[in-house]
């Protein structure tokens, strides 16, 4: 063998090699790459499912203060003489539980089983009775409490 064919040998094998290292590391960099796309992908998922249980705590807190705030204005005469009336002081409470988006309504639903549509039927229930505990308020009160002192979600059940 030829000085210069041992050269043409030698530079075929360090191309060879050189090319085999070259695709090995772009082969580890694309797997790596793939690997690391779905790693973030899981994170955010998990991330939205977190926010979206904050989200509804949230509201459900909404839901709650509302409620306290009318267990509060049942209680004064104003209530019982005016109701959600627009002459009378109160008729922002009801504004507020009507607030409540489509999307916000079904969350709770979906979360919990309560509407903000249940603590304005009580309520109007309220007013309607002239603040008299009845049947249907003792219930939905009760309902509402046990939820409110331990808040399970549906789907944590």
């Amino acid at each position: 063998m030829t000085k210069k064919t041992k050269k043409i040998i030698l530079w075929v094998a360090g191309i060879w090699f050189a090319s085999m290292f070259f695709f090995g590391m772009l082969s580890v960099f694309f797997d790596n790459m793939r690997e690391g796309s779905a790693e973030p992908q899981q994170v955010l998922e998990q991330v939205e499912d977190v926010v979206d249980v904050q989200d509804d705590s949230l509201l459900l807190m909404r839901c709650k203060a509302l409620y306290e705030e009318l267990m509060e204005m049942k209680e004064r005469p104003t209530f019982k003489e005016y109701g959600f009336s627009e002459a009378g002081p109160h008729k922002d409470w009801l504004k507020k539980v009507e607030d409540f988006t489509q999307e916000e309504n079904m969350r709770l639903m979906r979360a919990y089983g309560i509407v903000p549509g249940d603590i304005k039927m009580l309520g109007l229930e309220y007013v309607s009775s002239r603040c008299e505990e009845t049947e249907f308020t003792k219930s939905k009160r009760k309902e509402l409490e046990e939820l409110f002192a331990t808040p399970l979600r549906r789907d944590a059940e």
